[in-house]
């Protein structure tokens, strides 16, 4: 097991769009400790790679997109410190020579990422003077914001000589888990703030010269078309989603001058 030296995130701001000074209130300094414990090796040869590791984060105040209450407005997004909170995971990598030309790689990782201590707004209730007063639960437990527990990557890449140019192609199948796009510990915000899980297929076929100086490719990126999210949140009374990129096409051209 290896210690890292002690990591740090400046205090900061937020940047939201505010409808009072309150949301721009500054948070504190993040520290991080990364504990990880991996290896690397070649088998058969060299033609296959396999590596792999473990590793823990320990965060204190770490800086999170959360809710404040502000008697006026009611719930508002700001900036907030949780005190406690730590990742962790394992994760694995394989790259294979199957035959002359062609390698097969595949990745996968697992990431458990929860808040260890937080009490934060859970909503907001009306006084008896009409203004209001926030309502706190416990996030202890809760999971981080854009953290999904699987990854995952699969691709395979081949070249042929071909007529004195190398004919190349290969694909790329990426997929992660669902996660979410805030701090949520009741299943209706769960519900809603979900960024939903996807796998996407890119792929990619060109030519270029045995030494590497020229090369001209034709790729596609998430070629079905696939619909999905990357991110989920308030803003005022509103619940905005945003969709990631649709199905892409394009064309590189490479030179390398000596």
């Amino acid at each position: 097991m290896q210690q890292s030296p002690k990591g740090y995130k400046a205090g900061s701001f937020p940047g939201v769009s505010a409808g009072t000074f309150a949301q721009y209130a500054a948070v504190t300094q993040e520290s991080l400790v990364d504990y990880e414990a991996g290896f690397k090796t070649t088998l058969f040869d060299r033609k296959v790679t396999l590596n792999g590791g473990v590793f823990y984060y320990d965060y204190k105040n770490k800086q999170l997109r959360a809710k404040i209450v502000d008697p006026f407005f009611n719930a508002l997004d700001g900036l907030v410190n949780v005190p406690k909170s730590r990742v962790k995971g394992a994760e694995l990598e394989l790259s294979a020579r199957v035959v002359e030309g062609l390698t097969v790689s595949a990745a996968a990782t697992y990431i458990d990422a929860k808040v260890r201590h937080y009490q934060g707004i859970v909503g907001s209730v009306a006084n008896e003077v009409g203004l209001f007063d926030p309502i706190r639960g416990d996030f202890s437990g809760a999971r981080l914001p854009f953290s999904p527990k699987w990854q995952s990557s699969l691709s395979a890449d081949y070249s042929l000589p071909l007529g004195g140019v190398n004919l190349t192609m290969g694909t790329t199948i990426s997929s992660q888990s669902k996660s979410l796009g805030v701090l949520a510990i009741t299943n209706a915000d769960k519900d809603l703030y979900e960024v939903n899980g996807r796998t996407l297929v890119s792929a990619r076929l060109g030519v270029e010269a045995p030494d590497g100086r020229w090369a001209v490719f034709g790729w596609g990126r998430n070629i079905f078309n696939k619909y999905y999210l990357t991110n989920t949140i308030q803003t005022y009374d509103t619940v905005v989603r945003y969709a990631g990129r649709p199905a892409e096409y394009g064309m590189t051209v490479r030179f390398k001058f000596q």
